[in-house]
């Protein structure tokens, strides 16, 4: 690819509100005709990151080039070059209205011909595989949230961008609606060439990207492709899946506190994942080691990691300060603890060294009053978003979605 190729490209920059930086030193670009998934936690700096890229937002510093143009200097000559497609459909359809009627009021804003809209709407609409009856008789609150979300994606569209910025493209859809709208994602980006950003945090959105950018605190921890992501976790990526006959903690502590063992992650009744140091040096000496404590195993498989096992360890282990203060073996006898021992002292709570019978102190949380109900619609507040709270964390009611802070 050369410099040419490169439609958005961001050096250096960083963003800083009341005070706070959001935004540090964030670097990464795409290439024309590429998918790029932005991922991170929330809070991560996602949407800060989104308001820049659409021009909503002024950096502190840095370079913010869109397809050619300063994303400031040059915010007018823009709006021709990039389409956006909101979180939810209730920020930008008319329900009352159908959908090629939302399509026109909004490509009428880009001042374009009735004759255009209606030639590059049917053309959207045939890719999306909304059929003409759907789109010209039904109104938009009668459709599917699949059906919404590709009006919304059409009215992206309209002006014919370059580049479409997605922000959370299949938050509310179902399993086979997501994949679907995925799909017809990919179809557009191969038959329009079209370039693709996809702000998210899901995790199956990586199906569809060539390049994906990780932002964690306010910074870019990892771009690069899938492959190039997951060949930086141990063994380059590569892991055993175990089944084990009558599966127990005991046995998962046993497990953990193998040589060579770096993560091990319980997936199913009966069922292990093992990450090795070295897979290939290590491998045959851990499976010994199954026999010798006298297990059944039914199948030992030798596989790739996925993007979800990539996010998994760096966000949810490596880069988790909460994480990091759970101690992973017990302090009395040296046994792995296993995931649920150490969620259980993570939330500040005490248990028990399934080994030595011995009790372990949960962490200490900070000393604040948290509220049982939500201060907008009275809800009682679920266990994690008190967690979260306790943890000095803003949360959002899951029934409302308004943001919750401690006075």
């Amino acid at each position: 690819m050369t410099e040419k190729d490169t439609i958005i490209y961001i050096q250096n920059l960083d963003v800083i509100i009341d005070k706070k930086e959001i935004l540090k030193d964030v670097s990464f670009d795409l290439q024309k005709g590429r998918i790029l998934g932005i991922f991170g936690k929330s809070g991560a700096g996602k949407s800060t990151c989104l308001k820049v890229l659409t021009s909503q937002l002024k950096p502190n510093n840095g370079t913010v080039s869109i397809a050619g143009y300063d994303s400031i200097k040059n915010k007018s000559k823009l709006i021709s070059k990039i389409g956006y497609v909101p979180q939810f459909e209730t920020e930008n359809l008319y329900p009352d209205m159908s959908a090629i009627m939302n399509v026109f009021y909004f490509g009428r804003m880009y001042k374009l011909d009735d004759e255009i809209i209606i030639k590059r709407a049917k053309k959207i609409f045939s890719i999306l595989g909304l059929s003409e009856d759907t789109y010209l008789r039904r109104k938009v609150k009668f459709l599917s949230g699949g059906e919404q979300k590709r009006v919304s994606i059409t009215i992206g569209l309209i002006n014919n961008p370059t580049i479409l910025i997605l922000d959370e493209p299949t938050t509310g859809l179902d399993a086979h609606l997501k994949f679907e709208v995925l799909n017809y994602l990919k179809e557009l980006n191969q038959k329009l060439n079209l370039s693709l950003i996809l702000v998210t945090h899901d995790l199956e959105t990586a199906s569809i990207c060539d390049s994906i950018v990780i932002i964690h605190g306010g910074e870019v921890i990892d771009f690069g492709s899938i492959e190039s992501l997951v060949s930086t976790l141990p063994s380059n990526g590569n892991f055993l899946r175990v089944s084990i006959e009558n599966l127990n903690e005991g046995i998962l502590a046993k497990i953990g506190g193998m040589p060579g063992v770096i993560y091990f992650f319980r997936t199913g009744r009966e069922e292990v994942e093992v990450f090795l140091e070295d897979l290939d040096s290590m491998g045959q000496l851990f499976i010994e080691s199954l026999y010798n404590l006298g297990l059944t195993l039914k199948y030992i498989n030798s596989e790739r990691a996925t993007f979800s096992h990539y996010f998994t360890i760096k966000l949810g282990v490596e880069l988790n300060p909460e994480v990091a203060k759970v101690p992973r073996k017990c302090p009395t006898c040296g046994s792995a603890l296993s995931q649920s021992a150490r969620d259980i002292l993570r939330k500040g709570n005490p248990t028990v060294c399934i080994v030595c019978n011995r009790k372990i102190d949960g962490i200490k949380l900070p000393d604040v009053i948290v509220p049982l109900f939500c201060p907008f619609c009275g809800v009682i507040l679920s266990d994690d978003v008190k967690y979260l709270l306790q943890t000095q964390k803003n949360a959002h009611c899951i029934i409302c979605k308004e943001k919750i802070k401690l006075k």
